[in-house]
């Protein structure tokens, strides 16, 4: 999605800075049947959480985060540290092209603001925009209705596909089901823990006469995270059977092996992340889960700080293809105030310094960030 990327990857870094509690709103009764992946993050949980000061350290020791942030504040009116509440991402898994998903964000908008920066954005990338409606609602588009925007009602903002944004307004119109009314995607819902602050479900087609291989076997799964005193992740992977799960389990349980045994693992500052990782069955379920206290995620970020510095003067990680460039911008993401530091401390070399992201404005030496 060319044009809801930015605001989705603004979404999920921001999503913790909102600042006041909203009206209880269930954006899944909005989500079509149809779709069998989806991700979400309840704000207001998170806001209340450990997380909240991290995630918002976390942007504020990027200026290219900071930028994209004010930028929207400035063009869409929308303040990710007030107007934010709830971020769902979902996607049909028979999915006819990548992207082919969508986004429905929850919250309070300026609706002329926001549709107004959107055409901006098609205009730039993809031409001269256009209005349609559908459902009784109007919808902006490029020319070729890639990419999508609407708003089911003032709090509630879908954009995406056509395949998408058509499914919610269907829904939000009475014309279509909603994802609950699927058994088998409500199935996996109701295992969601109640305190999730961040989750996701998938539910996997049949797997096509004749495949073989593990992969095939999986039928679906839940994984969410919850904080309290610290972190914990879980995955659970519904598959054909107990020794199906029991098989996964093995492979999973040597794979962690071999990659606490590796002295990557160690470079990269994840060997604690490693060690309290766990995996067990239950029936035909496979579960991964991951516990970390506040003090141990702290410890963790830090040393993967100082292992991608290291990494990234590596001659291991050859440069081409973007990846020099996805190492500096993921460096930048991660720098403390000041500038990125060495591991003692001290400034990194220039050469560290993380170039703009694709699509920030270019900055001379010595100019200030936008």
């Amino acid at each position: 999605m060319t044009l809801a990327r930015p605001l989705i990857a603004l979404s999920l870094v921001g999503l913790a800075a909102c600042g006041r509690t909203a009206p209880a709103v269930d954006p899944l009764t909005l989500v079509p049947a149809d779709t069998r992946l989806l991700a979400a993050i309840d704000v207001a949980r998170v806001r209340t959480s450990p997380l909240h000061a991290r995630l918002l350290a976390l942007r504020d020791r990027s200026d290219y985060l900071r930028w994209r942030w004010e930028d929207l504040a400035r063009s869409a009116g929308v303040d990710l540290a007030r107007d934010l509440d709830h971020v769902v991402l979902a996607a049909p898994v028979e999915a006819t092209r990548p992207d082919d998903l969508g986004v429905l964000l929850v919250g309070r908008f300026d609706e002329r603001r926001v549709i107004d920066w959107y055409k901006g954005r098609i205009r730039k990338d993809l031409g001269e925009p256009r209005e349609s409606s559908y459902g009784g609602r109007v919808v902006v588009h490029d020319q070729e209705e890639r990419e999508l925007l609407a708003f089911v009602s003032p709090r509630v903002l879908v954009g995406g596909s056509k395949r998408w944004v058509h499914g919610v307004l269907d829904v939000a119109a009475g014309k279509g089901p909603a994802v609950r009314t699927r058994p088998e995607m409500n199935g996996l819902l109701l295992r969601v823990p109640a305190a999730a602050l961040a989750w996701a479900v998938v539910s996997l087609p049949p797997a096509a006469a004749g495949a073989d291989g593990l992969a095939t076997k999986v039928s679906g799964g839940v994984a969410a995270v919850d904080g309290g005193s610290g972190v914990r992740a879980t995955v659970q992977l519904d598959t054909a059977g107990a020794p199906v799960a029991t098989e996964l389990a093995e492979l999973l349980t040597r794979g962690l092996t071999q990659l606490r045994q590796s002295p990557l693992a160690g470079r990269l500052g994840v060997g604690t992340l490693l060690e309290q990782t766990a995996v067990a069955t239950e029936s035909n379920t496979c579960h991964l889960r991951v516990a970390l206290t506040l003090e141990q995620l702290d410890a963790t970020v830090r040393a993967v700080e100082r292992g991608l510095r290291e990494l990234q003067r590596s001659p291991l990680v050859p440069a081409g293809r973007g990846g020099a460039a996805d190492q500096a911008a993921l460096l930048e993401l991660l720098k403390g105030p000041g500038g990125a530091g060495g591991r003692d401390g001290r400034p990194a070399p220039a050469s560290a310094e993380a170039p703009p992201a694709p699509g920030a404005p270019a900055r001379s030496a010595g100019a200030p960030a936008r």
